[in-house]
């Protein structure tokens, strides 16, 4: 073993070296000073006073896991090399985006099944109380559903984000008609003027 410098001297092997003689105090610090500084097993101490091998069996086995935690810390740590120090973080970073890539996957899989559960079709009664027509309510999930694919960020909960919408008004079941611009107008107007003047030329 390599030498060692000092070693954890415990209280309790102080109270068990103050209830013995001169003597005995002589070889049970010789016996703890042998095994843990020159390496000798401690299964191998015996001793010819009964007194000191019952001392001894006291300190035993905190003396082994000294020398355990002691030989464990020598053992040499290889250290990484500069390449496996780069990778460790890019790893962990593809890692992640894999993670990523695969929820938002399993995300855009699921709003297709999207169909709110009993408190989003609460909130849809407040705020829509006619939504028990079954075409309204298609409607407005149809409406959630199509913001919710072209979402950046998908949804992490399908059900939060639809009452979200809801209370703001960001969806709606009624599929109203887009407003012509005025310069849309006209160019309806130009394309088919009987539209708006046929009955005024009669």
């Amino acid at each position: 073993m390599q030498e060692r410098q000092y070693f954890t001297f415990l209280k309790s092997y102080a109270d068990i070296y103050q209830q013995l003689s001169d003597e005995q105090k002589v070889l049970f610090i010789d016996a703890i000073i042998d095994q843990q500084m020159n390496g000798v097993d401690a299964e191998s101490i015996q001793f010819d006073d009964p007194m000191l091998n019952i001392a001894w069996s006291g300190v035993k086995p905190s003396l082994s896991k000294s020398i355990a935690q002691y030989m464990n810390g020598k053992k040499a740590k290889t250290k990484p090399t500069g390449s496996q120090v780069k990778a460790k973080p890019e790893q962990i970073r593809n890692k992640k985006k894999e993670v990523r890539n695969k929820n938002k996957e399993i995300r855009k899989i699921n709003i297709d099944d999207f169909y709110p559960n009993e408190t989003s079709l609460n909130s849809v009664d407040e705020v829509y109380p006619d939504c028990w027509d079954k075409d309204l309510l298609n409607n407005l999930i149809n409406d959630f559903k199509d913001q919710a694919r072209n979402r950046k960020q998908p949804f992490k909960d399908f059900d939060a984000g639809f009452r979200n919408y809801l209370k703001r008004g960001w969806i709606s079941p009624y599929k109203e008609k887009k407003q012509l611009s005025h310069s849309q107008m006209a160019s309806e107007m130009m394309k088919n003027p009987l539209l708006t003047y046929g009955e005024n030329n009669d």
